[in-house]
């Protein structure tokens, strides 16, 4: 009997084109449930390149006239699939409103936005009862939900996404950021055995775009941004697109607003105060290092949902380090593209805690790193990366990595102090890091998502305020042809699993 294959297809489109080249090589119903904006849907309507049985688009599902929510329905699905409510809609950033500036959601519309989603995506396993979900990484509410209902059906799941320290390896894995069965890179054998230096200097060597053809367009430069910018003033916003769940509220001088952040002098009055209170140099005080998470991002609102008030983890971490120690904070680099850098009152906070410093972002994380007595993250590279100058980590969010010996995941913030204590007293084991370097390389595909991205938003206008862009048959059918090799290799990779199932 045919396998039957669900495919999440969102804006990049990534998913359409696995589909393409994997339609001609292995034999099985295809179906797709979209959330793109109406130009993907427009071309996914009208081509003929896949020949999908069927395709629901998800904003077609959702009425924003529907205010009021079932909640008997919502209770039931909860108790049923073991997936809270709350939970899903926290891990989606349009509803805080400190992130999303154009529209504040009533509880009723948060609540009716999952339901009508839950319902479409029961509907769907109904219909077609499907063998895998096929998706990208998980970062948005229905993503999130549809890849937690699966799970709780039996339904196989394979996701693509980026391994977090070699950005150009994918995880083709049944769970989000983890490597299928971490636990077995103990089983590993027949390795070169590197030191902890062969080691560091492998990672930092490993090729930046191999095993694909993308390349990176350099051309991006400030006169096309400009002209992109010139060309959304220009023209009229679609109607229909600011009628979506996502895009309530938008507006030209919004969306303007919203991509600058903060003004050039609120900027300014940000970088002045770091460079009059943040350390420039690091002392030989003992000190543990702990570096902000980017915000708002999946890491902190999906793999660390407990976590995500990084001022109160700030405070958990500092009140329970040992008293010879100081608490390091660093910004995150990427805050001054999104936010121009947070408010000086953030700053300002952290800096009240008597034992925590705020780390100057001139100093590189190469030097902490190597000061440093031990490293606590919520998610993300930095512990792992520690482990390459022989630094213990505790890392308070849910990782692949936690499997090693010396880094750390406490079970409850009350065993912090405890777990902390027996992280500094740990040693890196370099044979246990071969083997699961080892392991991760022989579990991932050389694919790069960064440098797809780049190239699809050549290939079709995304960049900047463009968006709800029509892509064309023709280009399409350009852009799969000059992307054959990576797409039919991706293609053979999904293959391998289906038949190791």
């Amino acid at each position: 009997m045919k396998k039957k294959l669900l495919f999440w297809i969102s804006d990049d489109l990534l998913h359409y084109c696995l589909s393409h080249s994997l339609q001609k090589k292995y034999d099985a119903d295809y179906f797709a449930i979209t959330e793109t904006h109406s130009g993907a849907k427009n071309f996914l309507d009208e081509q003929s390149f896949v020949k999908f049985n069927k395709i629901w688009h998800m904003f077609d599902h959702i009425s924003l006239d529907k205010h009021k929510p079932d909640i008997e329905f919502l209770k039931n699905f909860e108790e049923k699939y073991n997936i809270r409510i709350w939970d899903m809609a926290y891990s989606e950033r349009l509803f805080y409103p400190e992130y999303n500036h154009r529209y504040q959601y009533s509880s009723n519309e948060i609540l009716s936005i999952i339901e009508q989603q839950c319902k479409l995506f029961l509907l769907v396993i109904d219909e077609i009862k499907p063998d895998y979900l096929l998706c990208n990484v998980v970062t948005r509410l229905p993503m999130y939900l549809i890849y937690n209902l699966a799970k709780a059906m039996n339904i196989n799941v394979l996701v693509l996404e980026p391994w977090h320290s070699l950005m150009t390896q994918c995880l083709l894995s049944k769970q989000i950021d983890s490597v299928d069965e971490p636990q077995k890179y103990l089983q590993i054998e027949n390795y070169k055995n590197k030191t902890l230096s062969e080691l560091k200097q492998f990672m930092e060597s490993y090729p930046h775009s191999n095993g694909t053809e993308f390349q990176v367009n350099l051309n991006n430069s400030k006169i096309n941004k400009i002209k992109k910018l010139i060309e959304f003033i220009d023209k009229p916003m679609n109607e229909d697109y600011k009628k979506l769940y996502p895009h309530l509220g938008t507006t030209k001088l919004k969306t303007l607003v919203s991509k600058q952040k903060a003004s050039n002098s609120e900027i300014k009055k940000r970088e002045k105060f770091m460079d009059e209170n943040f350390l420039k140099d690091l002392s030989d005080e003992k000190f543990i290092y702990f570096p902000l998470g980017l915000e708002p991002e999946r890491q902190l609102l999906i793999r660390a949902p407990l976590q995500n008030n990084q001022l109160q983890t700030i405070s958990n971490i500092a009140r329970s380090i040992p008293v010879e120690y100081k608490l390091f904070v660093k910004e995150h680099p990427e805050m001054k593209n999104t936010a121009g850098w947070r408010d000086v009152n953030y700053y300002q906070r952290i800096l009240n805690y008597p034992n925590v410093e705020l780390i100057h972002m001139s100093i590189k994380p190469k030097e902490i790193l190597e000061k440093c007595s031990l490293v606590t993250t919520l998610v993300g590279s930095s512990a792992f990366e520690a482990s390459f100058y022989n630094k213990p980590s505790v890392v308070l969010g849910d990782s692949d990595y936690s499997v090693l010996p010396w880094i750390f995941h406490p079970k409850t913030i009350t065993d912090l102090p405890r777990v902390i204590k027996n992280a500094l007293n740990s040693q890196v084991d370099p044979i246990h890091l071969n083997k699961y370097i080892n392991y991760v390389l022989l579990n991932t595909v050389k694919f790069d998502k960064f440098r797809y991205w780049d190239d699809f938003c050549n290939y079709f206008p995304y960049e900047g305020f463009l968006r709800d862009v029509s892509i064309s048959i023709d280009r399409m059918k350009q852009f799969l042809d000059d992307h054959f090799t990576a797409f039919n290799f991706l293609a053979d990779e999904h293959i391998k699993k289906f038949n190791n199932v």
